[in-house]
C-alpha cells in the first residue's frame, strides 16, 4: 500500500511538474506573440514618426523660403518729363496697414512689410508718396538762425493719402511692377 501510494504521489508530482512546465511554455508563446507584436506596432510607428518629422521639415522650410503669402511689389516712379524722383518713401496703404519702400537714385522701390523688398499681401492699395519736401536753408534772421524754406517736389495730390489719386491691386501670381508717373507742383 504504501508503495502504490508513493507512485501515486510521485505520479501526481509528475503532473503537477508538467503542468507547471506546460503553463511556462504558454506564458512564454503568448509573451513571445506580444513582443512580436509591440516590435511591428513599434516599427510602423516608427515609420509614421519619421514621414511626420519629414513633412513637418518641409513645411517649415516651405513657410521660411518665402511662401508665406507676401508678393514681391516694385516699380519706379519718374515725373511727366521722365526724369526720376530720386528722394522720399512709396507707400501702399489698406485701411489697417502702410507698406512703405524707399525710392533710390533712380526712382526705383521695393515695398516690404517688415523690411524694404520683404513684400505685401495681395489686396486693394491706395499709393502715395512721403517725404517729398525739401527744405534749405534761407536768408539769416537773427545771429544763428536761418530762415527754412520748405519746397515741394512733387504735386500734393500725390503725397496726401486722402486724395487717393493712385491705386493698385497686388495680385498673387500676377506681375506686380508699378511705374507711375508725378508732376511738379
Amino acid at each position: 500500500m504504501y508503495l502504490i501510494m508513493k507512485e501515486k504521489i510521485c505520479e501526481n508530482h509528475d503532473n503537477l511538474r508538467y503542468l507547471r512546465a506546460k503553463k511556462i511554455r504558454e506564458r512564454l508563446q503568448k509573451l513571445i506573440v506580444f513582443y512580436s507584436r509591440t516590435k511591428t506596432i513599434l516599427r510602423r510607428q516608427n515609420r509614421m514618426l519619421k514621414k511626420t518629422l519629414l513633412i513637418c521639415v518641409v513645411l517649415f522650410l516651405f513657410a521660411n523660403t518665402g511662401c508665406s503669402g507676401n508678393i514681391k511689389v516694385s516699380g519706379r516712379v519718374t515725373f511727366t518729363d521722365g526724369e526720376p524722383v530720386n528722394f522720399g518713401t512709396v507707400c501702399f496703404e489698406t485701411e489697417k496697414n502702410t507698406y512703405t519702400g524707399r525710392l533710390d537714385d533712380n526712382g526705383n522701390y521695393s515695398v516690404g512689410d517688415r523690411k524694404d523688398g520683404a513684400g505685401i499681401p495681395a489686396g486693394e492699395y491706395v499709393v502715395w508718396l512721403s517725404g517729398t519736401m525739401l527744405v534749405e536753408e534761407g536768408e539769416k534772421k537773427g545771429e544763428d538762425n536761418y530762415e527754412i524754406i520748405e519746397t515741394e517736389r512733387v504735386h500734393p495730390k500725390y503725397t496726401l493719402p486722402d486724395a487717393k489719386t493712385l491705386k493698385f491691386e497686388v495680385k498673387k501670381g500676377g506681375n506686380n511692377k508699378f511705374d507711375f508717373k508725378v508732376e511738379r507742383p
